[in-house]
This record gives structure tokens, sequence and C-alpha cells, in this order.
């Protein structure tokens, strides 16, 4: 048996010696493969690439793989080796390696590559002679340190006198060191003079490079590493260590898990994702991902944050249980991450293993404190270490320097492993009354975190706002769970109003609802449990309802929960509670709710909601209430009385400096300019109000003014450029995962028809169709029904074009909605291709009557061309003309295809049917008719009649 493991061995050293006579043919390299391969070759790091090559770091890590794939090798070391010995890069011509008594590695070294770039800067450093590679257990500290010697091995290395690498795992004293680090150097001792003295002196005029591994225990023998940095000035030390050695000239390197994947890039590209395949290869040689092992292995990846000890530990369960099994375990406790191979050290056969040797290390005051940390996700800040843990800065910085906490400088917050947190709770879980009082500390700090901001979310700081509690939110749910399962409603009455407000600015809806359930169900359950008529509890329970409203699609579900909201606010008020700041905000969504079939009792509620607001004295509330309600009054046509309301709106915005406020009012007065037909207004109010939302980084309400623009581009006639502006507004609902803004999917659909594409169009209006339907969205389903109406027209399917017409005409009609005279105009070009004459007169009548009454400018310019068809019908070909010059002047009928085949093809055959000098005549003057005045003349001209 020994002799076969010699031979080995001696198989393996004659392996390892051919490995630069390397003569196999390889792919030929790109001259941008070349160009990373000599920056490679240099010692450059991928960041240091990009900058030299002005390149983006992804692009880098893209070219640097193919060449490694190109060179067959999987990390740079060896791209460069094999690079050399096929003559692409300049030889070492290094005659032979330097003393060194480093272990051969086991496996492949894999990733770190930016963490050996930077290494090896500052091993060339001669004013670094002392380096700490700081982590946790099983962080690779070990493995990273001998790779970084193993490259210093070379003929021109400044350690002339070898590399050498001291284990002190083994040792129980710190006394033990100075023998352990001499035996590795073959220097025997001589006489009885002090041990540290004499390998000093050895060192003295020595280059050597000495990785000194596993110090944390021996932190009594700093000393000897003290003075071998300050008398021996060629001797550069690599210290691995779970703690700092806290010297000055100690230069730190903390350690962090392998590279995880990133943007596209696939799990198993990342250096994570290749060391688990690499392990569970050495068990299973034909191990390979299936289809659904991609997703698995990333949330593995995760799990462990890229601790290479957890990769192992986790890879070597790939013969005994699919992926999603060992991460599911994972994620429950540590107990997976074990191993029984033989030749793996006690202290990494598991992962509680590895931490355990640490954990004796701690006192009992940082202990607690540590377990109390854990009850934090996402990291935490020094106030909330300190309020929800009793963790003082001296704390925190102890437990940063035993690899237990890890500092971010720059997000000046703290964060704890995911491996080293689930060690953490695992001990506190057995003291389960600790654990109950540092969740109660959690959530009360984390709830009056989001009270404190609430006033934020009116004013300038609103931006900032946003940013503090999404850094913030994984806290901030974990802390609302906690209120919500305890049935505290004094917490979740705090902070309410700011997380709805959070969740609603950055778009997560499903998430707003959750939160609003937990709070709903838990006072319920409080209330119903303890039969008592807490004020408090009712009013938070009625907020809660009315503003999960906001988050549901369904009308009629929307209703009900402000039914529900008003009954529940009615018994707090007979409790004694003050309730006109509940009852303003439930009128408020009131009018949201019920403003798409019922505009004016919409604008009932928004009237009792201002007044309640400017009791109290709520600027913003008087604001939000007076925007909405100067949306409602625009879809109710009352075009004066909604400018006016929204200026007032505006000015209390601007006072206040809130952002989105003037974003959202400045659109809606551009909605105003649309409706009446100023198309160069609009668009310059939502150009502004879309440039405010971006300036204030806010996606969600970005996708609102994306658009509106796109209503107001198609009005104007910029049909493509409408469908790419509701294209934009798609993606970014799309992006932030929300549910389908019918008005979006309107407005794409009305560009597509009108750029000729039919089939397109039809297709999402079907689908457009079922969703209103179904969330009894009233005014989008008759607006898309009219949509509908115009494509069967085109299609020729006079009799399904008219059912679909008449039913949105009627519904919007119904709704007093201010477009429901173009579903009249549409059914006009019907009516006429059924030969309806009298009918088609009457309908247009009514759709012109519209467009006066509401001051729409829009009924109006549908009516233009079927007016101009009619006038021809009755062999009037000069007025026929005449209308049709009018029509021309707008680009959403002389730019459409729609309405070029409906009607436009037909006209232009009128023009050319009378002399070319009556045509012009005829069309000039139809250009410059003021349609405002044509429009009343028009429905006498329909109708016979004076009025």
């Amino acid at each position: 048996m020994k002799e076969g493991i010699i031979l080995l061995s001696g198989i393996i050293q004659i392996m390892n010696s051919r490995a630069g006579q390397d003569l196999s043919p390889i792919e030929p390299l790109t001259a941008r493969e070349e160009d990373i391969l000599i920056l490679l070759g240099q010692g450059k790091t991928n960041r240091q690439i990009a900058e030299d090559l002005t390149l983006a770091l992804s692009t880098v890590k893209w070219y640097a793989r193919q060449v490694y794939g190109k060179l067959e090798v999987t990390n740079r070391a060896d791209a460069v080796a094999r690079a050399r010995s096929q003559g692409l890069l300049p030889s070492l011509d290094e005659p032979e390696a330097i003393r060194h008594n480093l272990p051969l590695a086991s496996t492949p070294f894999v990733g770190r590559e930016e963490e050996l770039a930077l290494l090896a800067q500052l091993i060339a450093d001669p004013q670094v002679r002392l380096i700490t590679i700081s982590g946790p257990g099983g962080i690779g500290k070990t493995r990273l340190a001998l790779e970084a010697a193993d490259r210093r091995r070379h003929a021109d290395s400044p350690f002339s006198d070898g590399v050498f690498f001291i284990s002190l795992a083994p040792l129980s004293s710190a006394a033990e060191i100075a023998a352990t680090l001499a035996a590795a150097l073959d220097f025997q001792f001589q006489g009885a003079r002090d041990e540290s003295e004499q390998l000093i002196n050895h060192l003295r005029n020595k280059r050597l490079l000495l990785v000194m591994d596993n110090f944390e225990h021996l932190l009594d023998g700093r000393m000897l590493v003290a003075k071998i940095n300050e008398q021996a000035a060629g001797i550069t030390l690599i210290i691995t260590s779970r703690e700092r050695l806290l010297f000055q000239g100690e230069q730190l390197f903390p350690l962090g898990g392998l590279q995880l994947a990133e943007g596209k890039e696939s799990a198993a590209e990342s250096a994570a994702g290749q060391l688990f395949l690499n392990i569970a290869r050495r068990a299973l040689p034909d191990f390979q991902l299936l289809e659904e092992d991609e997703a698995h292995l990333l949330h593995i990846c995760r799990l462990v944050e890229g601790m290479p000890l957890g990769l192992e530990l986790a890879a070597s369960w790939t013969g005994l249980l699919p992926l999603y099994e060992i991460a599911a375990e994972i994620e429950q406790s540590l107990n997976l991450l074990v191993t029984g191979h033989h030749d793996v050290p006690q202290r990494h056969q598991s992962m509680s293993a590895a931490l355990d040797a640490s954990w004796t290390r701690l006192n009992q005051d940082q202990r607690r404190a540590f377990q109390e940390l854990t009850v934090f996700r996402g990291g935490f800040t020094r106030p909330a270490a300190l309020e929800a843990a009793g963790a003082a800065l001296p704390l925190l910085v102890t437990l940063v320097n035993k690899s237990w906490l890890a500092y971010n400088r720059q997000k000046d917050r703290y964060f704890i492993h995911e491996l080293l947190r689930q060690y953490g709770t695992m001990k506190l879980s057995r003291d389960p009354e600790q654990e109950e009082a540092v969740r109660e500390r959690h959530s009360t700090y984390y709830c009056r975190f989001l009270a404190e901001r609430e006033t934020d979310w009116y004013g300038p700081r609103q931006q900032i706002t946003a940013v503090e509690i999404g850094t913030e939110i994984d806290n901030i749910q974990r802390a609302w769970r906690w209120a919500a399962s305890h049935g505290r409603y004094d917490l979740l009455s705090q902070g309410l109003n700011s997380l709805c407000r959070f969740y609603r600015r950055v778009g997560r809806l499903k998430d707003a609802r959750q939160a609003c359930r937990l709070a709903v169900e838990s006072i319920s359950k409080r209330i119903a449990a303890q039969q008592e008529q807490s004020a408090h509890a009712l009013a938070t329970w009625a907020y809660a309802l009315a503003w999960e409203s906001d988050f549901v699609a369904d009308i009629a579900l929307r209703e009900t929960l402000l039914a529900r909201s008003q009954q529940i606010l009615d018994r707090a008020a007979r409790a004694g509670w003050d309730t006109r700041k509940e009852q303003a905000f439930i009128y408020l969504r009131t009018a949201h709710a019920v403003g798409n079939r019922d505009y004016q009792a919409s604008v009932d509620n928004l009237i009792q909601a201002v007044a309640l607001f400017r009791e109290l004295g709520e600027r913003w509330g008087e604001a939000e209430a007076l925007r909405v309600m100067g949306n409602k009054e625009l879809f109710l046509g009352h075009f004066a009385r909604a400018h006016r309301v929204l200026s007032d709106s505006l000015f209390i915005w601007k006072t206040l400096d809130y952002t989105q406020g003037i974003a959202e009012t400045v659109t809606n007065l551009g909605l105003v300019a649309q409706h009446q037909g100023d198309y160069e207004q609009a668009e310059a109010l939502h150009r502004q109000g879309l440039q405010l939302y971006r300036q204030a980084d806010n996606r969600f309400h970005e996708r609102f003014g994306l658009l509106m623009l796109s209503f107001t581009q198609s009005w104007a006639g910029n049909f493509a450029a409408a469908g790419e502006t509701a294209g934009q507004s798609l993606a970014i609902e799309r992006d932030l995962g929300l549910e389908a803004n019918l008005w979006a999917h309107t407005a794409l659909i009305k560009a597509n028809i009108h750029l000729g594409r039919y089939a397109e169009a039809a297709s999402q209006a079907v689908e457009v169709l079922a969703l209103a339907e179904q969330w009894g969205h009233l005014t989008e389903k008759g607006v898309v029904m009219s949509h509908l109406g115009q494509i069967a027209l085109f299609e020729g399917d006079l009799t399904q074009a008219q059912v679909y017409l008449s039913e949105s005409a009627d519904l919007l009609s119904e709704l007093k909605y201010v477009y429901q005279g173009l579903s009249w105009a549409k059914l006009c070009f019907v009516l006429r291709a059924q030969q309806k004459r009298q009918e088609a007169r009457r309908n247009l009548a009514r759709a012109l009557q519209s467009g006066v009454e509401f001051g729409s400018m829009t009924p109006i310019m549908y009516s233009l061309p079927v007016a101009a068809l009619l006038a021809a019908d009755d062999d009037r070909p000069e007025r026929a003309v005449e209308l049709y010059g009018a029509a021309q002047q707008f680009g959403h009928i002389s730019n459409s295809c729609w309405f070029a085949d409906v009607a436009c093809y037909e006209l232009d055959d009128v023009r050319a049917s009378i002399p070319p000098d009556a045509a012009a005549a005829a069309e000039a003057r139809g250009r410059e008719l003021d349609i405002w005045q044509t429009a009343p003349g028009l429905i006498k001209e329909l109708t016979g009649t004076d009025h």
C-alpha cells in the first residue's frame, strides 16, 4: 500500500514537472483577447484592465473567460502559465523554483482573482511587511494565503531565501511558536540562549515570505511577530487569523466569500458555483446540473454567502440529495453542513465545529451581544445595535476584530455572515425569554424608525427617506411580522402610513397588501379575543383596511374593504377616538375606488376629505385631495374647475417642496391641456412631470408620466413615438413586477391601431378587456371596447363593430366620462357603412354636442372626417373637401393609418372628383376654420335646428 502511494506521488511530480512544456495546439486568440492576456500576465486586476482598455468591468470578465476557455484552464494563474508555455507571453526563464515547503493543494484553486491581485500588490510593497488575512472559520483564508505564496516562488521573486508555510493549528501554547517556525526553516537552536532572539538573528538578513496559519488561538505570541516585523526588514509575514493582531504596522486584509453570480451570469460560471461543482464532481465525476438546478445552485451559493467551507460541505451531499433539498436544509439549520472525510481537520468537519472554536474565545458579554445581534436582517447600524441588543461601540469593535461581524465603511453598516447568523440564532433560541425580549426591542426600534420618517414623505426628504427605509426593509419586515404576531397595534399604528407609502413609491404593491393584511388580521383577532372596544386598536384596524384598498385592482374588493373600514372607524368614534385623520383618509381612498364608475360621487368624497384635512392642518392631505379632485373634475369635463383645483394643489405642493406631488399635479394639468386640444402645451407639461419623477428616482410614478406623455403624443399624431413611450411605461411595470396598468396597455393599443398594426392591437385589446371585466374597471372597459370597434370596422365586420361601439358609448355615457363622444363619433363610421345615414347623422350630432358641452376637442376631431363623408353622400363634394381640410389640421387624423383606411382614401377620391381650383379653395377654407365655432354650426347642419 505504502509503495503504491509513493508511486502515485512520483507520477504526480513528473506530471507537474512537465506542465511547463505543454505544446498542444490551442484555438487562436482575438486581438482583444491578446490584450487581456498580456495585462493578466502583468498581474493586473480586472478593474485595472478595465481602466487601461476603457472597457466595462463585466466586459473584461467576459473576455477573461473566453481566454480561459481557449487555453483550457479555469483561472488566471493557469492561464498565464499556459500562455508562457505556448509562447503567447514572454518566458520567465526561471531555472529552478526557490526553496519552499508549501503543501500541495488537493483541489484546483477557484476564483479570488481580485483578492490575489491586491495581495500581490501588498506583498510587493516594501512598506508592507505584515499582512493579516482575517475572516471567520471556513472563509478560505489558508487557501488564499497559500495560493498567494505559491505565486511568489518564481526565480525573480524578491524572496530569494524561500517561501515557507507554518501551520499553527496544532499548537496549544504561544511558547511553541518559535520552535515551530525554526523547524519549518530548518534552523537549529544553539546553546541556552533565548530561542526567540536566536531566531530573529537568523532572520535578520534573510529575504523570506512566511505564511503563519491559524494564529487566532495564540495571540499571546504576538510579540514574536512584532519583533520579526521590526528587526528583520527582509521578512514579509502573511498571517491568517480569525482575529486581528491589533498592531500599528498590521495591514488588514478582511476576506469575504467567493464571488456569486452577477447580472446575467449563470451560477455555474461564478467562482462560488465552480467550487461547488468541483467538489460535487470529486464524488460524482459525471455530475451535471439539471435544467432546474441553476436556480437552486444560485440559492445555495447565496445561503452560504460564497463561504468555501459551506460550499464544500453542501456539495458533499450531491450524491444523496437533489439541490433543492440541500438548499431547503441549509435554510433550516447548519446540521446538513458536515462531512465524513477523514482527511479534513476536525475544526472543518462541520460548520458548527468551525465556529465552535471561535465561540469559546468570546466572553459572556460578547456572546450575549452576538446572539442578540442575529435578530437583524440585511445588516444594521450602531444606534439599532445599541437599542435592540445593548451592543455599544466597544462590543461591536471587538466582534469585528474577532470576525463575527463585518463593518462596511461606505454604507456605515455592520453585517453578519449568513452562516454565522444561523449559528448565533441557534444559540439565542435556547433562551426563549432572551429571544422574545430582543425581538420586542427590535420591533419597537423599527416601528418607531418608520414613524419618525412619516412627515418626510411630503417634503424634500422623500427620496432620502425612501433610500433609508429601503436599506432597512428586511429589518422592518421582520419587526412588522413580530408586532403583528403579538397583536401590538400600538407598534403597527406607528409604522403603517410610512411603510405603505414606501411600498407604493417603489411599486411593491403585493408586499404592501401583505403588510396591511397582517395588521388587519392581527388587530381583529386581538379585539375578538379580548371582547373589548379599544379605540386606538379600532382606529388602526380601520386605517389598515383603508390602506389595503389602495393595493388591490378589483374595484368590488376595494369598495368592500372601504365599507368595512368605515364600519370599524364608526366603532372607534363611539369609543371616543378622534377619527378625523382616519376619516379624511377613507374619503380620499373612497374617491379613488368609486371614481372609475361614479366621478361625481368621487368629487363629493373629496370635498369632505379637503374639509377634514384643513381642520387638521394637514397640508399634504389637502393638496393630495385637491389633486385627485382636479383629476375627477377633468374626467367630468369640467376643465376650468379642474384647472383651478389643480393649481391650488400645485401651490401647496410647491410650498411643501414635495417633488412627487408637483410632478403628479403638473402631469394632470397637462391632461387638461390635452383634452382642450393644446397638444404642444400638454406635451411640455407631461415632459416636465416626467423629468421630476426621474429626478426623484421614482420609477413607480415615472411609468404614469410616460403613460400620459404617450396619450398626448398619440393625440398629436406622433403614433410611433406614442407606442415607444407606452412600451417604456409597460417595461417599468414588468421590471417592478406590478399588476397590469390597463391604461398603459390601452395607450399601446391606440398607437398600434393608428400605425395600422390591427392584428397586434386586436390581440392586446382582447386581453385588456378580459382584465377590465374581471377587475370591474368600467372606464377602461368602455375605452377598449371602443378600440375593438375601430378594428372590427377596418376588418369589415360591421355588425361586431356596431355592438362594440354602441356598448362602449352607452357605458361611457352612463359614467359621464369626458370621452363618451368618441364612441358616438366612431359609431357614425359604422352606421354610414351600413347605409344608416340618418342614424349616423343623429349620433354625429350627439358626438359633437358632447365635445361642445365638455369643451373637449377629441370628439369634435373624430367627427370631422365622418361629417365630410356624409356631405359627400349628400352630393356636396366641396363641403366634404372643406370639412376634410379642417380634419387634416390634426396630425392625429393626417398621420393615421386607421383614418386613411376608413375615411381619407375615400375623401381623397372626392377631392379628385372636383376641379383642382375648387378643391384647393375648399381645402383652404377648411384649414382656416375655427373648430370650436365650426362644431355648433355642424350640429345645426346635421339636425336642421338652430339650437
